[in-house]
């Protein structure tokens, strides 16, 4: 079969039908438009297929494949809210039908609504569960619906059950490494994170999954190399240059961040992130004017994202120029900006450290690591510290 040619051969065939059908006041049975929808879906031609089932449904409204048929075209052109009412309307008509409840669910999904989807799934297991039985995206899906609404152990099982069904799908074992680094088992993530790369080497998000897990431990050196795949993939990746730039901060290696920063900038010069980091960088060298123009131009560009890191930058700048109770301005707005965010807390113990305000770090010190535990081996190696390492209470903190 050769689609386009016979797709138009077909589609001409089918408009001189409907002419002479028309002309005679006669109509066709739903099956024949149903049929028409499915040469049509074969040949890649989803919005003539759509018109066809819809004819059909609208002749024989009670006829479930119709819907199923017209569900899945609308989920090629990711017409999700579409797609779930035709699923909807078929388990409505038949209660018993599992496929559909599987593909309700998946469009539940793909639409945010986590806690309906797993409703669905489960009426697959209920109803049909040979349905399930030996479908690996059954239960990825099922997987994904709970690790969304932060059931990581459950998702685990259900990751489990997929890779039961398909050892070789790295796409599951990067969903299992995920739940198992929110649930604090870095060991366990690396390991499927390392199986999902041994599957698909060049695999993008395996890839950062594996850098972020790395870089969350503190094995800034060893991430590195995972950054690296990265941009050797895609070498215009501003994302990847700009988290390169932010790892080798870490490792004290300035002029090689600077650079990737400088990189970032120039493919996207809507990057806040690079801009900001840039900004940051010039201040610790003592070039506070074009840094703040930089942390300002960060700003500009994202004012809700940036703002509190702005206005930490610019306290850093005046810390560096020993202008203490500029500094201070600045430090009072961040203080009354922050809400629960632990970057934000860390960032201002670093220069309340600077300040040497000790007991002012240790508190935002604490409520950082309380958010996210990560900041204890952040900390340890953190010379903005250097102030308050040798203080007992500090020591406790970061173990």
């Amino acid at each position: 079969m050769r689609p386009d040619r016979d797709f138009i051969k077909v589609k001409k065939s089918a408009e001189a039908i409907g002419k002479i059908l028309s002309s005679k006041n006669i109509k066709m049975p739903s099956s024949y438009y149903y049929n028409l929808g499915r040469f049509y879906a074969k040949a890649n031609k989803s919005k003539y297929a759509i018109e066809e089932f819809e004819k059909a449904i609208k002749l024989n409204s009670k006829e479930t494949k119709y819907y199923f048929v017209l569900g899945l075209e609308l989920v090629k052109l990711k017409e999700y809210k579409r797609a779930l009412r035709c699923f909807s309307k078929i388990v409505k008509i038949d209660p018993n039908e599992g496929r559909a409840w599987c593909q309700k669910g998946i469009m539940q999904g793909c639409l945010g609504k986590h806690k309906d989807s797993i409703k669905s799934f489960n009426k697959v297991l209920a109803k049909k569960p040979e349905c399930s039985r030996n479908c690996s995206s059954f239960y990825c899906n099922l997987g994904f619906a709970y690790r969304n609404v932060n059931r990581y152990q459950t998702a685990i099982k259900y990751y489990d059950k997929a890779i039961k069904q398909d050892p070789k799908d790295y796409q599951v074992w990067r969903a299992k490494g995920l739940c198992y680094e929110k649930i604090g088992k870095p060991k366990e993530a690396l390991k499927c994170f390392n199986k999902a790369l041994r599957l698909s080497p060049r695999n993008i998000k395996s890839l950062i999954s594996k850098y972020n897990l790395l870089r969350e431990i503190g094995r800034y050196r060893e991430s590195l190399i995972y950054i690296n795949k990265i941009i050797k993939i895609n070498p215009k990746d501003d994302v990847a240059l700009t988290n390169k730039g932010s790892t080798l901060c870490r490792l004290g290696r300035h002029k090689e961040e600077i650079l990737c920063y400088k990189r970032a900038i120039k493919i996207n010069r809507k990057n806040h992130v690079a801009w900001s980091n840039y900004g940051m960088e010039l201040i610790k060298k003592g070039d506070f004017s074009k840094g703040v123009k930089c942390v300002d131009k960060a700003m500009k560009i994202n004012p809700k994202f940036i703002s509190e890191e702005g206005l930490l930058f610019k306290a850093f700048a005046l810390v560096k120029q020993r202008k203490y109770k500029s500094a201070n301005v600045f430090l009072k707005k961040l203080v009354r900006s922050v809400d629960k965010n632990a970057d934000s807390y860390y960032n201002l113990a670093c220069v309340y450290s600077l300040l040497k305000n000790t007991d002012a770090a240790l508190k935002m010190l604490k409520k950082s690591v309380m958010l996210d535990k990560k900041y204890k081996v952040e900390a340890k190696k953190d010379p903005d510290f250097k102030n308050i390492k040798t203080n007992k209470s500090f020591k406790r903190l970061v173990g």
